[in-house]
């Protein structure tokens, strides 16, 4: 059954609140592109409305004010649990151990154990740039000691990192 219209701009209003209450999850937009796209559909909605002629309660309420596109709504929050499990990772023996291998993605289930190994990359470059919706797609620390069984039941043999030393490291110029 189509909605009516009165029923469309109650709904754009109610998802409009919630975000506002509660924040988006767009992995790939801030929560104020997506409140700004709400905004534009009650407006359309009370567009249509009004051309019907007849004004239902929900017209009256005050159409929300356009966002800044970078707001989030919960930013301290996304920042905070970023930096935590951020922590979490940087202080795991599993991935440290994981950090110290040579690891070869075309090597049975290793690009699961890469991939982990990225996203913490991935969470730091978020914290040190402030963007908080890439910050928003890590809410949990990855299974590390998963990963390091995946690396030691490899049949394939994996070498440690090589670092090349600098026999200039600590002397100032």
């Amino acid at each position: 059954m189509k909605k009516t219209l009165k029923e469309e701009l109650e709904e754009s209003f109610q998802r409009w609140d919630n975000e506002l209450y509660s924040g988006g999850s767009d992995p790939y937009y801030s929560d104020g592109v997506d409140m700004n796209l709400l905004r534009k559909h009650i407006i359309a909605y009370k567009t249509q409305i009004l051309e019907t002629g007849e004004l239902p309660e929900i017209y009256h309420r005050k159409t929300p004010e356009e966002l800044p596109e970078s707001f989030m709504v919960k930013a301290e929050k996304i920042y905070q649990t970023a930096i935590d499990i951020f922590r979490q990772c940087r202080d795991d023996a599993d991935y440290q151990f994981l950090c110290g291998l040579e690891l070869n993605p075309k090597m049975d289930r290793m690009a699961e154990v890469i991939n982990a190994l990225k996203n913490v990359k991935e969470l730091e470059g978020a914290i040190k740039k402030q963007d908080f919706v890439v910050m928003r797609r890590y809410y949990e620390k990855p299974d590390f000691k998963k990963c390091r069984l995946i690396v030691e039941r490899s049949s394939e043999r994996i070498e440690p990192k090589i670092e090349q030393m600098s026999l200039f490291a600590g002397e100032s110029r």
